[in-house]
């Protein structure tokens, strides 16, 4: 037994270790990711010379950034009324990804503002975080998304990478619509992904503080399209009071934050 006092509060906790106990593997899964910021971060020189020092030095074999589908990497956007797609950024970072020895762990988020069925956002960068106005284009984006990386980066590469849809879906600042809402957003992501290669590794919900998970994976028995289970490990209530006060319109503009992520993976050989 092991006693900790928390400071002059008085707290304690007990940890008990029964070392007669069955002894079970605990996989260090977490070892072998890095969460970073934004996409538009990895075009950065000094960016590049961090990641490739923690590759070297700590041995991550994935990273995982959000926005690799907001306005500002380019990836679809309408312009005089034709929507224009366009993959150049996301290949400069994923080039030299790969170029260090870095697989994606891609985040689908947020939501294009061409796609988007509503104004609200989060923090300075204006992430739409509302579902898709027609789903049939969000279908097309994923599509047209998935078919360019199988054709640049070649099928069996792509079945390293992971897929992962949204961020905290749970959480009223990364989401607006509902949880089944959610749930039809990940059914059409995942089938619009496996139809290019039924072999690439999709999954979710990535929400916080482990909420969702049992849903989620009771409706992904129905539909046999997950290949990984995900959730961010905890979010500290004063952080958690934070992002929502991020939430923007275009009467109220966020201002700007910056969080480390912890992805869980269920069921994976790394």
């Amino acid at each position: 037994m092991k006693r900790h006092s928390n400071g002059d509060s008085g707290d304690k906790c007990e940890l008990f270790c029964n070392l007669s106990g069955k002894k079970m593997p605990l996989p260090h899964f977490w070892d072998h990711m890095v969460g970073s910021g934004h996409a538009t971060l990895a075009l950065r020189a000094d960016w590049q010379r961090r990641l490739w020092q923690c590759h070297e030095e700590l041995g991550f074999r994935h990273v995982r950034f959000h926005r690799v589908l907001c306005d500002d990497v380019g990836t679809v956007v309408e312009e005089q009324g034709k929507r224009l797609y366009s993959f150049f950024n996301l290949d400069q970072i994923f080039d030299f990804l790969l170029s260090i020895g870095i697989k994606p762990f891609v985040k689908l988020s947020f939501m294009p503002k061409a796609l988007a069925s509503g104004k609200t956002t989060v923090f300075h960068y204006n992430a739409n975080v509302t579902p898709a106005a027609e789903y049939d284009d969000w279908d097309e984006l994923i599509d047209k998304l998935a078919a360019h990386l199988v054709q640049r980066y070649g099928a069996n590469s792509l079945r390293d990478w992971f897929f992962e849809v949204w961020n905290e879906p749970s959480m009223k600042s990364f989401w607006t619509g509902t949880q089944e809402e959610y749930f039809k957003l990940y059914r059409h992501t995942a089938k619009a992904l496996k139809a290019v290669d039924n072999s690439l590794k999709v999954g979710g919900p990535v929400t916080a503080k482990n909420q969702w998970i049992e849903e989620f994976l009771d409706f992904c028995q129905k539909t046999s399209l997950l290949s990984i289970s995900s959730a961010q490990a905890g979010l500290l209530h004063g952080v958690e009071q934070f992002v929502e006060s991020q939430v923007s319109s275009p009467a109220r503009p966020g201002t700007g934050f910056r969080s480390a992520i912890t992805a869980s993976l269920r069921d994976q050989s790394w």
